[in-house]
């Protein structure tokens, strides 16, 4: 049985939509529920935090669980490393969601085949698996394959190793030119994308972010991440609540047929790099024409539009 970790804090809508759907499916084992704790300024947050609290008690009653509630406000970063950590210490291999994701119904089952990839000839370094894929359907590479490899790990649902979390670190601490190496050996980057990330690796110490650390993470350590041409998952959290998911752009409805042969299909896999590129320009707009238009943009004034130049001249009429 597949070993669950749910994220929460201050939305117990969402999070009792999250755990009912994982409820229902086949193959879910023990799930294990953080909350982070509320904020002192927030008026709202001690009592949504006691309501997810107490809806996490009620549904997994009869259930094989343990919730770790945070007693103060931890904040995105903090929280998700201490989760990740927590749940890790306790199983080997297992799924983390958010409470804002929902995943495919078989995706359990699939994930509990592919547990033992990383003992199979060749795929010693697969050190995730992700459900969510932002270019889902356009089989660039392997038209006939439901699994591909790839280099960057996606979160919106996603599986990895206590080995391989276990070089997790919370910070960046590597100088710019240990951090140009590792990206250098990315052949999936071009030079507006190797800038991006080294900028964005180098910035993440002073960011609230945990995500960019375990992207690095795969990286440094030369693991690659199992993704599937079909998308798995999906985020419904778009709403003010949310901390650091605020646009639809890149969301996938979740596949709704059934996935089969994978097993067979995994000697055959490898990374591709035009895929991987496709990826980075959805995800992250890592292309050459994104690159140049920044420049110029930077370097060039905005020509200001008539209804800018209206507004002016009409503060100077009245004031």
């Amino acid at each position: 049985m597949l070993s669950v970790l749910v994220t929460g804090f201050n939305r117990p809508d969402l999070l009792e939509g999250c755990l009912e759907e994982l409820l229902s499916m086949q193959s879910v084992g023990k799930i294990y529920v953080h909350l982070d704790g509320p904020r002192s300024d927030q008026g709202d947050d001690a009592r949504s935090v006691k309501s997810c609290l107490e809806i996490s008690e009620r549904l997994l009653f009869n259930r094989e669980h343990e919730i770790q509630l945070q007693a103060r406000n931890l904040g995105g970063r903090e929280s998700m490393q201490n989760a990740i950590s927590w749940f890790f210490s306790k199983v080997s291999f297992g799924i983390v969601i958010e409470d804002d994701v929902r995943i495919h119904h078989d995706a359990p089952g699939i994930l509990l085949n592919l547990e033992k990839i990383r003992s199979t000839e060749g795929f010693e370094k697969v050190g995730s698996i992700s459900l969510y894929n932002p270019i889902a359907g356009m089989r660039i590479d392997n038209p006939n394959f439901q699994i591909e490899l790839s280099n960057y790990p996606m979160i919106w649902g996603w599986c990895t190793w206590s080995s391989v979390w276990s070089k997790y670190s919370n910070e960046i601490t590597d100088n710019v030119v240990r951090l140009a190496w590792v990206i250098a050996k990315q052949r999936q980057l071009n030079l507006v994308a190797k800038k991006y990330w080294l900028k964005k690796f180098y910035n993440s110490r002073h960011s609230n972010t945990w995500d960019t650390q375990l992207l690095y993470l795969h990286w440094k350590h030369k693991y690659t991440t199992v993704t599937f041409n079909q998308n798995l998952s999906t985020n419904i959290g778009f709403d003010g609540r949310a901390t650091r998911t605020t646009s639809k752009s890149d969301v996938s409805s979740i596949y709704g047929g059934e996935i089969s042969n994978l097993l067979m299909q995994v000697k055959s896999l490898r990374v591709s790099s035009k895929r991987d590129r496709e990826l980075g320009k959805k995800s992250w707009g890592l292309s050459y024409r994104n690159g140049v238009r920044n420049i110029v943009t930077r370097f060039v004034p905005r020509k200001k539009s008539r209804l800018e130049k209206f507004k002016k001249k009409s503060l100077r009429v009245f004031f």
